[in-house]
C-alpha cells in the first residue's frame, strides 16, 4: 500500500533515491496495532541479505529539547517488541546533534532532508545530508588517481569495513600519503560509494559497484599513468644487437 502521511512518503522517496542502494520498501499497514504497540504504521525494508519489519512512530518535529522523551519511548517500545521488528522514527529535518545522539543510542531514522540510520543484519545505512551540503562545494568529486590507490588499497585489504586504525596501512597498501588517503576516503563517502561507521571509520556500500567503479577508474585515469610509453630502438636496431 501507497503511505498515507505525506511525511513518511517524503522520507521513503528520498531513501529509494539514493544510488549503489538496493532495497524493497512495502508499507504494509497505516495505524498500526497489534497486543503490546499502537503506532503510526507497519512497514518492511529488504535486501538480499534479508528483510526488517519496521514500526513506525512519525514525529514532525524532534529538537534537543523534546529528544530525552523520544530516546524514552524509543528505549521503552524496543521492548514491548518481538525480536522480529524494530522501532523506526520518521522526521522532519533532524539537527546534527540529534543525528549523533540518535546514532549513538542505535535509534533508526529517516528524515525529509536526507539524513538516514537504518542498523540491522541485512542493512546498514548512515547519511548525513547536512555533512554534504557543507562539505560539496568546498571539495571535489572527481575520482582522481589518489582515490583509485586508495579503493585499490581497499580491495586489497579484501574488507568492507574501514578503521580508523587501518587508515595508516591503507596509505602503506596504497602507496599514497595518510592526507590522500583521508581525502580520498571523505571523496568516496560523499560519492556514497562508503557509510560511516558511528563509532568512526567506514564501510563499503556495495562491493560489486565499488569494484566496478574502480576498474572504470583504472581504464580511464591510472592505467595511462602506469604506461611508460613504447620503446623505439635508436637507428632501427633490434633489440637483441
Amino acid at each position: 500500500m501507497q503511505p498515507k502521511h505525506p511525511l513518511l512518503q517524503k522520507c521513503l522517496t528520498q531513501l529509494e533515491a539514493l544510488p549503489h542502494l538496493a532495497v524493497k520498501i512495502e508499507v504494509k499497514e497505516m495505524p498500526y496495532v497489534s497486543k503490546n504497540v499502537m503506532a503510526d504504521g507497519l512497514m518492511s525494508v529488504g535486501t538480499a541479505q534479508g528483510s526488517v519489519n519496521y514500526v513506525v512512530e512519525i514525529k514532525s518535529s524532534v529538537t534537543r529539547e523534546s529528544l530525552r522523551s523520544v530516546l524514552g519511548y524509543f528505549n521503552e517500545l524496543k521492548q514491548r517488541l518481538d525480536n522480529n521488528y524494530a522501532p523506526l522514527l520518521i522526521a522532519e529535518k533532524l539537527s546534527s546533534s540529534v543525528v549523533n545522539q540518535l546514532v549513538q543510542a542505535n535509534i533508526e531514522f529517516l528524515d525529509s532532508t536526507g539524513n538516514f540510520y537504518l542498523n540491522s543484519p541485512g542493512l546498514y545505512l548512515l547519511t548525513s545530508n547536512t555533512l554534504l551540503a557543507k562539505d560539496k562545494p568546498n571539495q571535489s568529486l572527481d575520482i582522481t588517481a589518489g582515490t583509485l590507490q586508495t579503493m585499490y588499497g581497499i580491495l586489497q585489504s579484501q574488507s568492507t569495513i574501514i578503521s580508523k586504525a587501518f587508515v595508516g596501512e591503507l596509505a602503506e597498501i596504497s602507496g599514497v600519503s595518510l592526507k590522500t588517503v583521508e581525502s580520498s576516503l571523505e571523496r568516496l563517502y560523499q560519492l556514497r560509494y562508503l557509510q560511516r561507521q558511528p563509532g568512526g571509520g567506514y564501510r563499503l556500500v556495495d562491493d560489486i559497484k565499488f569494484l566496478e567503479r574502480w576498474e572504470l577508474g583504472y581504464i580511464e585515469t591510472l592505467r595511462p599513468k602506469l604506461l611508460l610509453g613504447t620503446y623505439t630502438p635508436i637507428l632501427g636496431q633490434s633489440f637483441f644487437d
